[in-house]
């Protein structure tokens, strides 16, 4: 059952990968950062913040998810897709 369940996801992120090059992007920031779907109604540029090494170099980015509400949260990306697009 488990291997079923594993199939019909990776089927679903391939439908995801494919149509439209906008989407990967929103995906891999959503699966880094382990934010929901209903964050894009709230997230603007200015809650995305990169963290620097002292090399000068990206670590990681920094968001602010619900930005002013009362279940305001921090969420990290990954430098991997932060420099890929």
């Amino acid at each position: 059952m488990l291997r079923k369940i594993e199939c019909l996801l990776k089927m679903k992120l391939r439908n995801y990968w494919n149509p439209d090059r906008t989407i990967k992007p929103i995906v891999l920031m959503m699966l880094s950062s382990g934010i929901r779907l209903g964050t894009w109604d709230y997230l603007k540029w200015k809650h995305i913040t990169l963290i620097h090494s002292e090399a000068g170099g990206v670590l990681a980015a920094k968001i602010i998810v619900y930005a002013g509400d009362s279940e305001e949260y921090y969420a990290f990306i990954s430098p991997r897709h932060i420099i890929r697009y």
